[in-house]
Protein backbone atom coordinates (compact mmCIF):
# COMPACT_ATOMS: atom_id res chain seq x y z
CA UNK A 1 0.00 0.00 0.00
CA UNK A 2 2.97 2.46 0.80
CA UNK A 3 4.92 1.82 -2.06
CA UNK A 4 1.47 1.67 -4.59
CA UNK A 5 0.53 5.49 -2.31
CA UNK A 6 4.48 6.34 -3.10
CA UNK A 7 3.92 5.45 -6.71
CA UNK A 8 0.63 7.58 -7.25
CA UNK A 9 2.11 10.56 -5.20
CA UNK A 10 5.34 10.46 -7.29
CA UNK A 11 2.85 10.19 -10.71
CA UNK A 12 0.84 12.98 -9.65
CA UNK A 13 4.20 15.22 -8.81
CA UNK A 14 5.14 14.77 -11.81
CA UNK A 15 2.21 15.76 -13.60
CA UNK A 16 2.24 18.80 -11.72
CA UNK A 17 5.97 19.79 -12.20
CA UNK A 18 5.20 19.54 -16.19
CA UNK A 19 1.74 20.85 -16.26
CA UNK A 20 2.14 23.91 -18.23
CA UNK A 21 1.91 27.64 -16.53
CA UNK A 22 -1.42 29.21 -16.00
CA UNK A 23 -1.39 31.60 -18.71
CA UNK A 24 -4.80 33.75 -17.48
CA UNK A 25 -2.55 34.92 -14.80
CA UNK A 26 0.78 36.13 -14.02
CA UNK A 27 3.46 34.01 -12.62
CA UNK A 28 7.90 33.77 -12.73
CA UNK A 29 6.91 31.97 -15.82
CA UNK A 30 5.27 34.44 -17.99
CA UNK A 31 5.89 37.96 -16.29
CA UNK A 32 9.17 38.76 -18.60
CA UNK A 33 6.68 38.05 -21.71
CA UNK A 34 3.84 39.90 -19.79
CA UNK A 35 6.35 43.22 -19.26
CA UNK A 36 7.77 42.98 -22.81
CA UNK A 37 4.10 43.60 -24.08
CA UNK A 38 3.07 46.15 -21.77
CA UNK A 39 6.82 47.77 -22.81
CA UNK A 40 5.76 47.68 -26.47
CA UNK A 41 2.55 49.88 -25.65
CA UNK A 42 4.43 52.25 -23.44
CA UNK A 43 7.33 52.87 -26.45
CA UNK A 44 4.30 52.71 -29.18
CA UNK A 45 2.67 55.26 -27.54
CA UNK A 46 5.14 57.52 -27.24
CA UNK A 47 6.08 57.73 -30.61
CA UNK A 48 3.05 59.50 -31.81
CA UNK A 49 0.58 58.93 -29.47
CA UNK A 50 -0.55 55.36 -30.62
CA UNK A 51 -3.87 56.00 -32.13
CA UNK A 52 -2.77 58.66 -34.28
CA UNK A 53 0.69 57.54 -35.16
CA UNK A 54 -0.17 56.35 -38.36
CA UNK A 55 -1.65 59.54 -39.54
CA UNK A 56 1.20 61.44 -38.73
CA UNK A 57 3.32 58.86 -40.42
CA UNK A 58 1.34 59.31 -43.69
CA UNK A 59 0.61 62.98 -43.92
CA UNK A 60 1.82 66.19 -42.94
CA UNK A 61 4.06 66.00 -39.77
CA UNK A 62 1.91 69.19 -38.31
CA UNK A 63 -0.93 66.53 -37.84
CA UNK A 64 -3.16 65.42 -40.16
CA UNK A 65 -6.16 67.20 -39.30
CA UNK A 66 -5.07 70.86 -39.67
CA UNK A 67 -3.22 69.57 -42.88
CA UNK A 68 -6.18 67.85 -44.53
CA UNK A 69 -7.90 71.24 -43.85
CA UNK A 70 -5.77 73.54 -45.39
CA UNK A 71 -5.59 72.03 -48.52
CA UNK A 72 -6.33 74.04 -50.82
CA UNK A 73 -7.60 72.03 -53.88
CA UNK A 74 -10.96 70.59 -52.61
CA UNK A 75 -14.26 70.99 -54.61
CA UNK A 76 -17.35 70.11 -52.78
CA UNK A 77 -17.74 68.05 -49.76
CA UNK A 78 -15.86 65.38 -50.39
CA UNK A 79 -11.95 65.29 -51.03
CA UNK A 80 -9.90 62.69 -51.97
CA UNK A 81 -6.29 62.16 -52.59
CA UNK A 82 -2.88 60.77 -52.71
CA UNK A 83 0.32 61.37 -50.52
CA UNK A 84 2.99 59.14 -51.30
CA UNK A 85 5.13 57.69 -48.23
CA UNK A 86 8.66 58.19 -46.96
CA UNK A 87 9.82 54.85 -48.32
CA UNK A 88 7.11 53.96 -50.90
CA UNK A 89 3.92 53.22 -51.45
CA UNK A 90 1.00 55.58 -50.59
CA UNK A 91 -1.81 56.72 -47.89
CA UNK A 92 -4.84 57.84 -49.85
CA UNK A 93 -6.99 60.62 -47.57
CA UNK A 94 -10.90 61.08 -47.72
CA UNK A 95 -12.34 63.86 -46.45
CA UNK A 96 -15.88 64.61 -45.87
CA UNK A 97 -16.83 68.11 -45.21
CA UNK A 98 -20.28 67.43 -43.65
CA UNK A 99 -21.34 71.33 -43.38
CA UNK A 100 -19.25 72.60 -46.06
CA UNK A 101 -17.77 74.97 -44.01
CA UNK A 102 -13.60 74.29 -44.92
CA UNK A 103 -12.42 74.31 -41.17
CA UNK A 104 -12.97 71.39 -38.26
CA UNK A 105 -16.18 71.19 -37.33
CA UNK A 106 -18.25 68.35 -35.89
CA UNK A 107 -19.67 65.67 -38.27
CA UNK A 108 -16.97 65.70 -40.76
CA UNK A 109 -14.91 62.70 -41.34
CA UNK A 110 -11.31 62.05 -42.43
CA UNK A 111 -10.41 58.14 -43.81
CA UNK A 112 -7.11 57.05 -44.67
CA UNK A 113 -6.66 54.02 -46.38
CA UNK A 114 -2.92 52.83 -46.30
CA UNK A 115 -1.48 51.27 -49.63
CA UNK A 116 1.76 49.56 -48.85
CA UNK A 117 3.14 52.93 -46.98
CA UNK A 118 6.60 52.02 -45.65
CA UNK A 119 7.83 53.85 -42.97
CA UNK A 120 10.38 53.90 -40.96
CA UNK A 121 11.17 50.57 -42.19
CA UNK A 122 7.78 48.71 -41.68
CA UNK A 123 4.81 48.76 -43.79
CA UNK A 124 1.35 50.38 -42.80
CA UNK A 125 -1.84 48.75 -44.49
CA UNK A 126 -5.50 48.57 -43.89
CA UNK A 127 -7.75 51.23 -43.11
CA UNK A 128 -8.70 53.80 -40.56
CA UNK A 129 -11.47 56.52 -40.08
CA UNK A 130 -12.21 59.85 -37.43
CA UNK A 131 -15.18 61.57 -37.43
CA UNK A 132 -15.11 64.57 -35.07
CA UNK A 133 -17.63 64.42 -32.15
CA UNK A 134 -17.06 67.89 -30.70
CA UNK A 135 -15.17 70.99 -31.57
CA UNK A 136 -15.21 74.12 -29.39
CA UNK A 137 -13.56 76.87 -27.56
CA UNK A 138 -13.25 77.13 -23.61
CA UNK A 139 -11.32 80.31 -23.56
CA UNK A 140 -7.81 80.22 -25.05
CA UNK A 141 -8.42 76.11 -24.95
CA UNK A 142 -9.25 74.52 -28.42
CA UNK A 143 -10.87 70.90 -27.61
CA UNK A 144 -11.77 68.65 -30.25
CA UNK A 145 -13.28 65.14 -29.65
CA UNK A 146 -12.70 62.66 -32.48
CA UNK A 147 -14.27 58.68 -32.49
CA UNK A 148 -12.18 56.36 -34.30
CA UNK A 149 -12.82 53.34 -35.97
CA UNK A 150 -9.63 50.61 -37.04
CA UNK A 151 -9.99 48.13 -39.86
CA UNK A 152 -6.94 45.92 -39.95
CA UNK A 153 -4.82 49.30 -40.09
CA UNK A 154 -0.94 49.04 -38.85
CA UNK A 155 1.99 47.13 -39.43
CA UNK A 156 3.25 43.75 -38.77
CA UNK A 157 4.36 44.38 -35.51
CA UNK A 158 1.05 46.71 -34.13
CA UNK A 159 -2.44 46.12 -35.86
CA UNK A 160 -5.58 47.16 -34.46
CA UNK A 161 -8.91 46.73 -35.27
CA UNK A 162 -11.91 48.45 -33.33
CA UNK A 163 -12.81 51.66 -31.80
CA UNK A 164 -11.09 54.55 -29.80
CA UNK A 165 -12.56 57.91 -28.70
CA UNK A 166 -9.45 60.92 -28.48
CA UNK A 167 -10.01 64.13 -26.91
CA UNK A 168 -7.38 66.68 -27.43
CA UNK A 169 -6.73 70.03 -25.67
CA UNK A 170 -4.72 72.76 -27.21
CA UNK A 171 -3.69 75.39 -24.92
CA UNK A 172 -3.18 78.34 -27.43
CA UNK A 173 -1.05 80.28 -25.13
CA UNK A 174 1.26 78.11 -23.37
CA UNK A 175 1.53 75.77 -26.83
CA UNK A 176 0.92 72.82 -24.47
CA UNK A 177 -1.40 69.88 -26.19
CA UNK A 178 -3.24 67.00 -23.45
CA UNK A 179 -4.24 63.40 -25.90
CA UNK A 180 -6.50 61.72 -23.90
CA UNK A 181 -7.50 58.50 -25.63
CA UNK A 182 -10.00 55.81 -24.53
CA UNK A 183 -9.95 52.48 -26.08
CA UNK A 184 -12.89 50.24 -26.74
CA UNK A 185 -12.56 46.94 -26.97
CA UNK A 186 -9.75 47.70 -29.14
CA UNK A 187 -8.34 44.52 -30.95
CA UNK A 188 -4.85 44.35 -31.36
CA UNK A 189 -1.83 41.90 -32.48
CA UNK A 190 1.24 42.26 -32.52
CA UNK A 191 4.60 40.28 -31.95
CA UNK A 192 2.66 37.06 -31.81
CA UNK A 193 0.37 38.25 -29.36
CA UNK A 194 -3.53 38.69 -29.56
CA UNK A 195 -4.48 41.77 -26.74
CA UNK A 196 -7.38 43.41 -26.36
CA UNK A 197 -7.17 47.10 -24.75
CA UNK A 198 -9.80 48.93 -22.44
CA UNK A 199 -7.76 51.45 -20.94
CA UNK A 200 -6.89 54.86 -21.27
CA UNK A 201 -3.81 56.49 -22.33
CA UNK A 202 -3.12 60.12 -21.55
CA UNK A 203 -0.57 61.92 -23.29
CA UNK A 204 0.83 65.72 -22.29
CA UNK A 205 3.06 67.14 -24.87
CA UNK A 206 4.56 70.83 -23.89
CA UNK A 207 6.13 73.22 -26.28
CA UNK A 208 9.70 72.71 -24.79
CA UNK A 209 10.87 70.02 -22.83
CA UNK A 210 10.06 66.03 -22.12
CA UNK A 211 6.28 64.50 -23.06
CA UNK A 212 4.64 62.49 -20.00
CA UNK A 213 2.24 59.09 -20.72
CA UNK A 214 -0.16 57.91 -18.42
CA UNK A 215 -1.86 54.36 -18.98
CA UNK A 216 -4.80 53.34 -16.32
CA UNK A 217 -7.76 50.40 -16.61
CA UNK A 218 -8.08 47.18 -18.29
CA UNK A 219 -6.70 45.12 -21.04
CA UNK A 220 -5.75 41.43 -21.70
CA UNK A 221 -2.91 39.54 -23.28
CA UNK A 222 -4.28 36.71 -24.50
CA UNK A 223 -6.37 34.80 -21.59
CA UNK A 224 -5.54 36.91 -19.25
CA UNK A 225 -6.51 40.20 -18.16
CA UNK A 226 -4.79 42.42 -16.13
CA UNK A 227 -5.62 45.80 -14.61
CA UNK A 228 -2.81 49.36 -15.40
CA UNK A 229 -1.72 51.22 -13.02
CA UNK A 230 0.45 54.58 -13.14
CA UNK A 231 2.85 54.79 -10.44
CA UNK A 232 4.39 57.45 -11.89
CA UNK A 233 3.83 59.08 -15.12
CA UNK A 234 6.81 57.79 -18.16
CA UNK A 235 9.11 60.39 -19.11
CA UNK A 236 9.42 60.27 -22.87
CA UNK A 237 12.70 61.38 -24.90
CA UNK A 238 12.17 62.99 -28.33
CA UNK A 239 12.42 59.74 -30.26
CA UNK A 240 9.67 58.10 -28.09
CA UNK A 241 11.63 56.20 -25.75
CA UNK A 242 11.15 56.49 -21.95
CA UNK A 243 13.89 57.43 -19.58
CA UNK A 244 11.71 57.21 -16.37
CA UNK A 245 8.32 56.03 -14.70
CA UNK A 246 6.77 53.14 -13.79
CA UNK A 247 3.79 51.24 -14.45
CA UNK A 248 1.78 48.29 -12.24
CA UNK A 249 -0.11 45.44 -13.68
CA UNK A 250 -2.72 43.50 -11.52
CA UNK A 251 -4.40 40.17 -12.59
CA UNK A 252 -7.67 39.09 -11.24
CA UNK A 253 -5.92 36.90 -8.35
CA UNK A 254 -3.54 40.03 -7.10
CA UNK A 255 -0.54 39.02 -8.73
CA UNK A 256 1.48 42.31 -9.82
CA UNK A 257 4.02 43.11 -12.47
CA UNK A 258 6.34 46.66 -11.86
CA UNK A 259 7.47 47.89 -15.24
CA UNK A 260 10.14 50.78 -14.53
CA UNK A 261 12.00 52.44 -17.18
CA UNK A 262 15.32 52.87 -16.31
CA UNK A 263 18.47 53.84 -18.22
CA UNK A 264 18.63 52.05 -21.50
CA UNK A 265 16.58 48.79 -20.48
CA UNK A 266 13.02 48.52 -18.45
CA UNK A 267 13.70 46.75 -14.74
CA UNK A 268 10.57 43.84 -14.52
CA UNK A 269 9.13 43.17 -11.00
CA UNK A 270 6.83 40.31 -10.04
CA UNK A 271 5.48 39.82 -6.95
CA UNK A 272 2.81 36.78 -6.16
CA UNK A 273 -0.85 37.26 -5.28
CA UNK A 274 -0.32 38.05 -1.49
CA UNK A 275 3.05 39.56 -1.03
CA UNK A 276 2.04 43.45 -0.22
CA UNK A 277 5.75 43.80 0.68
CA UNK A 278 8.73 45.56 -1.07
CA UNK A 279 10.57 42.37 -1.66
CA UNK A 280 9.91 40.75 -4.96
CA UNK A 281 9.10 37.06 -5.88
CA UNK A 282 10.78 37.60 -9.09
CA UNK A 283 12.44 39.82 -11.38
CA UNK A 284 14.38 40.72 -14.42
CA UNK A 285 15.54 43.42 -17.22
CA UNK A 286 14.22 43.31 -20.71
CA UNK A 287 15.59 43.54 -24.17
CA UNK A 288 13.18 46.50 -24.59
CA UNK A 289 15.52 49.75 -25.19
CA UNK A 290 14.92 52.95 -22.92
CA UNK A 291 16.28 56.46 -23.36
CA UNK A 292 19.57 56.79 -22.07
Amino acid sequence: MKTAFAAAWSVAATVALAAPPDLAALSDANFVDTGDALADIVSQSGLALSTMSMWNAGLDQAGPMRAAFQLKTRSGPTHRFTLPCPGGGSAIGTIRDADGSGDLSRRDTFVTEFDHCMTDGETATGRGEFTVAAHRFEGHVEITELDFRFDAMGTPSLRWTGTAHLTLRSDLHRGTEVYTVRYRDLAVQGAGRDMHWNFTLELVRPPIGDTVVALNGPLSIGPMPLRLRQDWRFVMRAQGLPRDGQLTAIDTQGARLEIEAGRRVYAYRFYQAGNGGWMPDASSQSRRQTAP
